[in-house]
């Protein structure tokens, strides 16, 4: 299984002031990469890419170099073996015409393979390729014509007896928009399996005719650098696990693009490749086609059970609405894998991938799937990444209370049961409660997950019902093989699961209700049949014995429709609960799906902050797939001592200027009558640790100059008290 780590290397693109304005007269840009036949013999791919209105590529032949410091200064043949036209064009008979008098530049992909046999093992064989000179017209580098190109690839071959190179499975993006965001990828995969590092790294020069590799690296016009080389806002972003780039080119500006793709196996670097691009970015008003994630969720990843065939849909659009949209390449890498294109003016895809035991892996697979409209001259084009992990979770066997056969009980075994209740198949034979391993025939349909529904018979009568609950009280918390979790980044365009409170902060010794909601009137939440999460909290939140749960007021459903469990110490400082119906009907909604009941700590000093959060959270529908959401676990709530006194802040118009004071504070206040009056200031424990005044004062208005200098940074409260009663007002020491 590959993996794929990433710090990106990029030396971009050259200034373009229309479509007519650059007529490159040299290479775009190249790659070299090698393929292992046998023993010590290689066969090297060279790809350049050549602008079809400059000069001619080199043909019929052309030579790579390979040195090393062991012996080796080799010129080998390369035999160009296709010219393609990879032009992002609506009509490709308008480009690379010779003369192009319409005036739309084109580029072609030339690709040359040559033999090399190696003279014996060393560490630092290089491969390279170079030519001069460089585009007059390049922005980003400084005399750029005074620089040529070199494509290199290098290989370790003491450390392993043979290597195949990593490969670029996709062509690069020549021609962007200004003004545009896009995702773009090129499709890194190594067939070998090996661990793949890609970093930005700094173009190089020309390098001699044979010999080692010199060449200097370019030199950049700034602010540009080979980290920084492209007018972008935001910056250019790599994703450091998937490969995808997120850039929003600004200006009208021609750059180039450097990677640098490192390969490790088992900890060692043995080779690596370059991919050197001249990018050209251009004015156009086309608006860019989008890909939807895993089953139209603003989502790439998604996981299987290593034995079970995984599919998922996902859909295409364009803001332009006249503009039809279509699949324009994918690629995976993997065997078994099938992926079926419905036709329309905007293509939707049905992926499907047959998995097995030895593709369990800790790291994902990567399927890269590129979109494109049918604008003119130059269509839209992006390239989108979905991660799909595969996972050890599945057993034939029926292990009671582990319904949807992840090799633990927990509280997602009760949403199985809830979407196949009322079904009936082969009772299991000699079947039991007891936590071990129970053959069993299968049942005639699976859950979305490929698992058999057999499994959600957990009793083994040969009926899913309520009856079933009961081995997962029993066997609760048990595993076979326990598989790993992973953390989500937040997204902004799914629902949250997440807590809000009745009072915030919360006098102590008040009621207090924690409202656990699913889904907001921005981002209500669509067929859900049923979800399960652990709460959990710090038992010092409360008074001890006064938490309890209710789940009455859920727009989930209720106790004629609905199964439900809670598991755990409610006093301990967490539960699970799933709650998921029984009657296949999903329901659409948003708010509250239970609540937690508790009174206040009365025993808090001072201000003390708490959260309440989730874990093992999952919403699924009546098909078992499940539906994204957020999983907030920032949900504080302040329980204050200082709260549980007469509150005259209305009244006495306390304000305290700057409330992040570094030396000096400014505190005025107001008295309606004579008072005597107290200000102090406490640390967030409830300790006093500095008193400001204590004395009698008399009608209006009054101001105070404080001294902070001898307060540590940090959060303290200063509290006004007079005969009234007390205002209180937060302030940070910086």
């Amino acid at each position: 299984m590959r993996k794929l780590l990433l710090a990106f290397t990029v030396c971009t693109f050259c200034l373009l002031s229309g479509f007519n304005t650059v007529r490159a007269s040299h290479i775009m840009g190249g790659e070299l990469t090698y393929h292992w036949i046998s023993g010590n013999d290689y066969q090297l791919t060279l790809t350049l890419y050549r602008d079809c209105n400059g000069i001619s590529a080199p043909s019929p032949s052309t030579e790579v170099y390979v040195y090393s410091s062991c012996g080796a200064n080799i010129l080998v043949t390369m035999m160009e073996i296709s010219n393609t036209n990879i032009t992002p064009a609506c009509d490709m008979s308008l480009t690379c015409v010779i003369p192009n008098t319409i005036g739309y530049p084109g580029v072609e992909k030339h690709v040359y393979t040559g033999m090399v046999t190696l003279p014996g093992t060393c560490s630092d064989y290089v491969f390279y390729w170079t030519s001069c000179c460089r585009n007059a017209a390049i922005t980003n580098l400084a005399n750029a014509s005074g620089f040529g190109a070199t494509f290199y690839a290098t290989l370790d071959n003491t450390a392993t007896p043979f290597n195949n190179s990593p490969v670029f499975a996709n062509d690069p993006v020549i021609y962007l928009f200004a003004g545009q965001s896009y995702h773009l990828n090129n499709g890194m995969y190594d067939a070998d399996g090996d661990s793949l590092v890609i970093s930005m790294v700094n173009p190089i020069a020309d390098n001699a005719l044979g010999g080692p590799l010199t060449a200097l690296p370019c030199a950049y016009n700034p602010p540009f650098t080979y980290s920084n080389p492209v007018t972008s806002t935001p910056p250019l972003s790599i994703d450091a696990s998937t490969g995808e780039i997120l850039v929003t080119p600004q200006n009208v500006e021609v750059d180039v693009w450097a990677y640098i793709v490192d390969e490790y196996r088992n900890g060692v670097l043995i080779g690596s490749i370059t991919r050197d691009v001249q990018m050209v970015i251009q004015p156009g008003s086309d608006q860019l086609p989008e890909l939807s994630g895993v089953n139209g969720y603003p989502v790439f990843t998604t996981s299987v059970c290593a034995g079970d065939s995984l599919t998922f849909s996902f859909n295409t659009s364009d803001p332009d609405s006249a503009d039809s949209t279509s699949i324009a390449w994918h690629y995976f890498g993997q065997p078994n894998y099938t992926m079926s294109i419905t036709a329309g003016q905007n293509e939707s895809a049905m992926f499907g991938w047959a998995t097995d035991s030895t593709m369990i892996s800790p790291t994902p697979y990567l399927l890269y799937v590129s979109v494109k409209d049918n604008a003119c001259p130059y269509y839209g084009l992006q390239t989108y990444v979905y991660q799909i992990y595969v996972n050890q979770c599945i057993t034939n066997d029926v292990w009671p209370g582990d319904a949807n056969s992840d090799l633990q009980c927990n509280m997602y075994d009760i949403l199985p049961i809830g979407i196949a209740y009322g079904q009936t198949g082969p009772a299991r034979a000699g079947a039991s409660l007891t936590w071990v391993a129970q053959p069993a025939t299968p049942w005639g349909n699976n859950l979305a997950s490929g698992v058999n529904i057999k499994h959600a018979d957990c009793d083994g009568n040969g009926t899913i019902d309520s009856l079933d609950l009961a081995a997962i009280t029993l066997n609760f918390g048990s595993t076979h093989n326990k598989g790993g979790a992973s953390n989500d980044p937040y997204i902004n365009t799914i629902p949250d699961l997440n807590i809000s409170y009745s009072v915030n902060p919360a006098p102590v010794g008040a009621p207090v209700t924690a409202f656990i909601n699913l889904g907001n009137s921005t981002l209500p939440l669509s067929d859900v049949y049923g979800v399960v999460f652990s709460l959990n909290y710090d038992p010092n939140m409360f008074q001890l014995g006064s938490m309890s749960y209710n789940d009455n007021y859920s727009y989930l459903g209720n106790s004629g429709n609905m199964l439900k469990m809670i598991h755990g110490v409610i006093d301990f400082g967490s539960i699970e609960v799933g709650m998921v119906r029984k009657d296949q009907i999903s329901v659409n909604g948003n708010g509250e799906i239970a609540r937690m009941n508790f009174i206040a700590n009365p025993l808090i000093q001072g201000d003390v902050t708490f959260n309440m959060g989730f874990s093992n959270a999952r919403v699924i529908t009546n098909d078992g797939d499940q539906i994204p959401v957020n999983i907030v676990n920032n949900n504080p709530i302040t329980i204050s001592q200082l709260l549980n006194v007469n509150d005259i802040s209305s009244s006495i118009n306390f304000v305290i200027k700057p409330n992040q004071v570094k030396d000096v504070m400014a505190i005025d206040y107001s008295l309606v009558k004579g008072s005597n009056v107290n200000i102090a200031i406490y640390n967030m424990i409830g300790e006093q640790v500095k008193q400001v005044i204590n004395e009698n004062q008399n009608t209006g208005k009054h101001h105070l100059n404080v001294s902070s200098v001898d307060l540590p940074k940090g959060a303290y409260l200063v509290r006004l008290i007079t005969d009234n009663g007390v205002v209180t007002q937060r302030i940070i020491k910086l």
